[in-house]
């Protein structure tokens, strides 16, 4: 048969290609997402045995390559080259992961300093021996200044082949000699040892890398083409919409009555600089930090966190008959009869037995701890929080020089100051409780010999002025509770504005009300705010910040934020069409832009969200991560307002098939976002992984959500009835799956990406 009748004969079965390739596509993304709970059961090596590694795996991958293939020539596509060569780069990518199986070979190499290994052959390879020697020279560790939190890996090798070469091995620095890629892997316990990762790729890695470019262009083609449906869409439409909300409740204040330091000595206190979590910060941060972890907030009934910290570490008797741990689950409280807030007291029996003591193995144990006792362990947790502070332990607020280096040390650590002091340091704060269960004379002296102490042996290890006015103007000015409150008051009067503007033909006085609304200096005022807020992050950590679930929600809040004033300016400065209908439609997408910012704001103050900045894995120290984060976080300010549509649509319906056009406005360049966010979050593994696909569920579920929201732009392939309460309903069910990869994943599926 020639390809032409071949061809036709796919054309006269279209519809049949159709609904196969829509049922692959459903299947693909049931398989996946079954394969990330068996890992999570079973582990990742069963998840590899079972799904992951297994013929079948790719056979299922190979029949939906072909059937779109199939659907491809059906449709006539290669008529409309950008859609063409956008299909066509995502069968690339599916060609460069199956030269990578059949042609990649990956193992390890372990090496101790200044042993060579001859002509090795890497543990898991398939037996090829290294064309060259290897011998580790030297390795150091890098730590950020005065801590013990590891910034970089350094490794120091010497391959000799044909001659010999000099190469420095690190952290998001790959050695690339004889056709071999060489990683840093674990690193032994003694410093004097490394695992190396081996990795030879020669075929899979450029055949990807070439799909992801092509991708990229050929999506920037499909946004850009005069004729595509995202032009057409664009033109039909000038903005955005909406997301519902609740009010947020704020916390009542108690008449203080437990004892605790001055306001003055409390100032005092919360400016002097300690270690905490490989970072050294004022005093105020870590006792944010702490009374969050204790209590779910950084303040308790009126007690400011220094009050809190300064109470468990100055007047322990009383802090400790407080009830402010927080004790999760109903099981538990039941078990033990607790309050949902209880003292650290309450946990201590009559004979001053700890009441978990009988579970301290299980607790304690390298399993992770199920029901009942996840909830005991988090409450432990707390507890070994309190004790750490009462005791001193975790109060390392005294530089010493150790290791050639600056340390900080808590006031009973072992050192090799001299015996002054190691007085000073051991006594100091027994000297300001006691003067505290005095007259209190002498404990703002005491505090400013602390903070000399500090200046004079801090060194290179203390923070600049500049970062730490930074930071305390962060936690002095800027809210992400009080952000909350005002995006979702203002989102609520919005939609009040919106349901009266849609059941009245909008008279002119009614008219004023909605163009005032419709302003744009509403979101950029909002958008302004979170700016300031990560700005200040920004110079407190020293680093882009874009390192953890917080800081990645801040910026998604940047991001929904600047689309809605963008968009806004492009009308006041352009004039787009006529006065009334922009109005109603920037009313929208101010009212989707609060919604949204409202709860990203919301979510920062969840349990799962730390507010603590913390200093960067040596993993994440990469300009890639700035790029990355930041296109996957303006992908998922998109899809959020396409979220946003459905809600609005389905509670006026009068909105639905204008809000319909919006979603699908918001769509393709969400998926342009997503999907480069995703294959530079590649490239960014192969790098420091050594794969650039992994299977991690982060990275499965990602790519469950870019099929998932792909779907809707095929359009009447997807949907043949162009309802747009369907597409509604189908945009509920896709944020979801969103909700899942974003938040999901670091909770319920932990991998490769729970550091972030």
């Amino acid at each position: 048969m020639c390809h032409k009748c071949l061809i036709a004969k796919i054309r006269q079965t279209a519809p049949a290609w159709e609904k196969v390739c829509l049922l692959l596509f459903f299947i693909i993304c049931l398989v996946l997402a079954a394969a990330t709970c068996l890992e999570q059961a079973r582990g990742t090596a069963e998840a590899h045995r079972l799904v992951y590694g297994t013929w079948w795996f790719v056979l299922l991958w190979a029949l939906a390559a072909a059937v779109a293939l199939a659907v491809l020539l059906r449709r006539k596509l290669y008529r409309r080259m950008p859609v063409f060569l956008l299909h066509t780069a995502l069968l690339l990518i599916l060609l460069g992961a199956l030269l990578t199986r059949l042609t990649a070979e990956s193992g390890t190499l372990h090496l101790r300093l200044d042993e060579t290994l001859r002509r090795p052959v890497p543990e898991g390879a398939h037996g090829r021996a290294l064309p060259f020697d290897i011998t580790l020279a030297a390795f150091a560790v890098e730590h950020h200044p005065g801590t013990s939190a590891a910034a970089d890996y350094r490794a120091e090798l010497t391959i000799e082949g044909d001659a010999a070469e000099q190469h420095v091995l690190s952290m998001n620095r790959i050695v690339r000699t004889h056709g071999t890629r060489l990683l840093l892997g674990r690193l032994d316990a003694d410093h004097r040892g490394v695992t190396l990762l081996v990795n030879t790729d020669p075929w899979g890695i450029p055949v990807s890398y070439a799909g992801y470019a092509l991708l990229a262009l050929s999506f920037l083609f499909v946004l850009i083409s005069r004729g595509g449906a995202f032009r057409r869409t664009l033109r039909r439409l000038s903005a955005a919409v909406l997301l519902l909300a609740l009010p947020v409740q704020a916390a009542a204040e108690v008449e203080a009555r437990l004892p605790t330091l001055s306001p003055e000595q409390a100032e005092q206190f919360g400016a002097l600089l300690i270690e905490h979590e490989g970072r050294i910060q004022p005093v105020a941060s870590f006792a944010r930090q702490f009374t969050r972890r204790l209590t779910g907030k950084t303040d308790w009934q009126g007690y400011t966190a220094v009050d809190v910290l300064a109470g468990f570490a100055f007047f322990p008797e009383a802090w400790q008959r407080a009830p402010l741990l927080k004790a999760e689950g109903k099981e538990l409280r039941r078990r033990y009869a607790l309050r949902k807030h209880v003292a650290f007291a309450d946990l201590f029996d009559a004979r001053g037995d700890y009441i978990f003591l009988p579970y301290w193995d299980v607790l304690n144990g390298a399993a992770r701890p199920e029901g009942w006792l996840a909830d005991a362990a988090r409450l432990d947790s707390r507890v070994r929080e309190v004790q750490g502070v009462t005791e001193g332990t975790a109060l390392r607020l005294f530089p010493s020089e150790a290791h050639g280096g600056v340390a900080w040390l808590a006031p009973d650590a072992m050192a090799t100051d001299t015996a002054e002091a190691a007085f000073f340091r051991n006594n100091i704060l027994r000297y300001v409780r006691l003067s505290l269960r005095g007259t209190g004379a002498g404990v703002e002296q005491a505090f400013q010999k602390i903070q000399a102490w500090q200046r004079q042996a801090g060194g290179a290890s203390l923070p600049s002025d500049a970062r730490l006015r930074a930071e305390h103007l962060l936690w002095q000015t800027f809210s992400t509770a009080w952000a909350a409150r005002l995006c979702l008051a203002v989102g609520l009067i919005l939609f009040v504005l919106l349901l009266y503007a849609c059941r009245t033909d909008v008279p002119s006085r009614q008219a004023v009300l909605v163009r005032a609304a419709a302003q744009p200096w509403l979101p950029m005022m909002a958008w302004a705010y979170v700016t300031y807020g990560l700005a200040l992050r920004g110079v407190a950590a020293g680093r882009v910040p874009m390192a953890s679930g917080y800081e990645t929600m801040l910026c998604l809040v940047w991001c929904v934020l600047a689309v809605a004033a963008a968009c806004g300016l492009r009308r006041v400065l352009k004039g787009w069409g006529r006065a009334a209908a922009p109005s109603l439609s920037m009313l929208c997408l101010n009212l989707a832009a609060f919604m949204v910012a409202g709860f990203g704001c919301l979510s920062c103050g969840f349990s799962f969200m730390d507010e603590a900045i913390t200093p960067l894995m040596p993993v994440l120290g990469s300009p890639l991560l700035a790029v990355h984060v930041s296109l996957v976080m303006l992908a998922y300010a998109g899809l959020a307002f396409t979220f946003a549509d459905a809600v609005i649509a389905l509670c006026v319906p009068r909105l639905s098939e204008m809000f319909s056009n919006v979603s699908r406005l918001m769509l393709l360049p969400s998926l342009f976002f997503l999907s480069l966010g995703i294959f530079l979050g590649a490239v960014w593994a192969n790098i420091s992984w050594g794969s650039y696909w992994s299977w991690d569920p982060k990275e499965t579920w990602a790519l469950i959500t870019l099929l998932v929201y792909a779907l809707p732009a095929h359009g009447k392939m997807f949907l043949p009835t162009g309802k747009s309460r369907s597409l509604h309903l189908y945009f509920l069910f896709a944020f979801l799956v969103l909700l899942m990869t974003y938040v999901g994943t670091n909770t319920l599926l932990p991998g490769l990406h729970s550091y972030a």
